[in-house]
């Protein structure tokens, strides 16, 4: 075999290997992406997780986030939903959230004027700020014990609360986060509760019922005035 044939055979390996790098390195970079399912819009991150980033239609009635999502032949879990993403959804009634979510961001349902039914993740970790701001039909919600954060205002204004279950693991119930919730009779704070934020029950009659372990520092922190079904995403 001559030297150029070795040469030209070097040659055509190296360009090989150029070519597999360049598409390695591509690939990387599109790892992430955007897919739609129904009316929900879904980022596909870098970490093999997906995040509920938007939705198309603000006419949903219900909603039943899935579990995971397919992109480019892979299926990605649904992990968190980015802020925003239903506030100002008037008509929606009922939302369903998997157990794959961990994370819930900021005015997520503000000002869901409807909504009556909500479903939480037993593996959510917080509740953002505002993330249910003037939910006015709201009456009732239970707190998974993987909440370890209420965040500031997070359902201010929710006039038809009326009973709100904690469980243990909760941590800390943030600055204002019931204000308002004038509905809101008595809550039970689980011992676990290290810091109940100022005002949080402004504006409400609730009686705050805890332990010694549960400080509401201050003693201003805890105080109370007193006084589409067809658009169903699967």
């Amino acid at each position: 075999m001559s030297l150029k044939s070795n040469f030209k055979k070097q040659e055509m390996k190296r360009v090989l290997s150029l070519v597999a790098l360049m598409l390695a390195i591509v690939m990387n970079i599109d790892a992430s992406g955007y897919v739609t399912v129904g009316s929900l819009n879904f980022e596909v991150k870098d970490d093999d997780t997906a995040e509920l980033s938007s939705v198309e239609n603000k006419g949903l009635v219900e909603v039943e986030i899935p579990e995971e999502v397919y992109y480019e032949g892979s299926y990605y879990p649904v992990v968190q939903i980015d802020s925003y993403v239903f506030k100002g959804c008037a008509g929606l009634e009922s939302v369903v959230m998997p157990n794959t979510i961990t994370s819930m961001e900021s005015s997520v349902f503000e000002d869901c004027v409807s909504l009556e039914e909500i479903e939480l993740s037993e593996n959510l970790t917080n509740i953002g700020s505002n993330a249910f701001e003037n939910c006015v039909s709201l009456e009732k919600i239970t707190i998974p014990e993987s909440v370890s954060l209420i965040g500031y205002e997070a359902f201010k204004d929710c006039v038809t609360l009326k009973t709100v279950v904690l469980r243990n693991g909760l941590k800390v119930i943030d600055d204002y986060a019931f204000r308002g919730c004038t509905s809101l009779k008595t809550i039970n704070v689980p011992t676990s509760v290290k810091r109940i934020g100022d005002y949080a029950f402004d504006e409400t009659t609730a009686v705050t019922r805890k332990s010694s372990s549960a400080s509401a520092g201050g003693g201003r922190k805890s105080r109370s005035k007193g006084g589409d079904k067809s658009k169903k995403n699967n």
